[in-house]
């Protein structure tokens, strides 16, 4: 546990005198002269890398791997599901780098401050099961034979949110995304001015009309 760690000195080279790994997390050879220097070149590593993720159907899809830039673009998401065998975490300070594409801003803003430079710092990699426990992901679900469990769970809440109102439920977004970024009163402004942006919609119209008349709403996004 590193103590006092706000008011480090910052001549103090302890925290940086580290054996830096040859393997990365799934035993690959790490070459050290592709280690971005730059949050751009950092960025465009990640995209690379997940397009490569992409074209090779997954490969690591069955072992629910979700590991630096993998949980960063995670962290980026409303929700969050992880079987539980997956492995999660920010594990770029095991290379002598920080989470350099929104981990250390989403991380804190998601689970506290306090746990996330614990993760941060030490590179932990949590379990399905522990992310939860720590409200890193929004539910672990039970891996299956398919090996696609979180997915088909994720398939579930994306069919119950499309049956909703889609302009409410993009007002809903702006309305908690902006608000948690200002005091509460400003929230409870831009809480009202999303309301009446939905109060004066069709799809409003629409909802209360398919209510009175007992059957499914035929929403437009308007």
């Amino acid at each position: 546990m590193f103590e006092n760690t706000d008011s480090s000195d910052d001549n103090d080279d302890s925290l940086s005198k580290q054996v830096l790994p040859t393997t990365d997390d799934n035993n690959d050879p790490i070459d050290m002269n592709k280690i971005p220097t730059t949050g751009e070149e950092y960025l465009r590593q990640v995209r690379k890398r997940k397009e490569q993720e992409l074209e090779q159907k997954y490969r690591n899809r069955g072992r629910g791997l979700a590991l630096g830039g993998g949980l960063e673009l995670a962290l980026a998401c409303d929700i969050r599901i992880a079987a539980h065998t997956a492995k999660l975490g920010l594990t770029e300070t095991k290379l002598g780098i920080i989470p350099g594409a929104g981990g250390t801003q989403r991380l804190p803003r998601i689970i506290g401050s306090s746990k996330a430079k614990e993760l941060i710092y030490t590179g932990r990699i949590l379990s399905g099961q522990q992310a939860y426990e720590i409200r890193l992901v929004n539910e672990v679900v039970k891996q299956n034979e398919q090996l696609n469990a979180a997915y088909q769970r994720s398939l579930e809440i994306a069919h119950e949110i499309v049956q909703q109102g889609p302009l409410a439920v993009r007002m809903a977004k702006q309305a908690i995304n902006k608000g948690l970024e200002v005091d509460l009163q400003t929230g409870l402004d831009v809480e009202e001015g999303c309301y009446d942006t939905v109060l004066t919609s069709e799809d409003r119209i629409e909802g209360l009309k398919a209510f009175q008349e007992k059957r499914k709403p035929v929403y437009k996004g308007v």
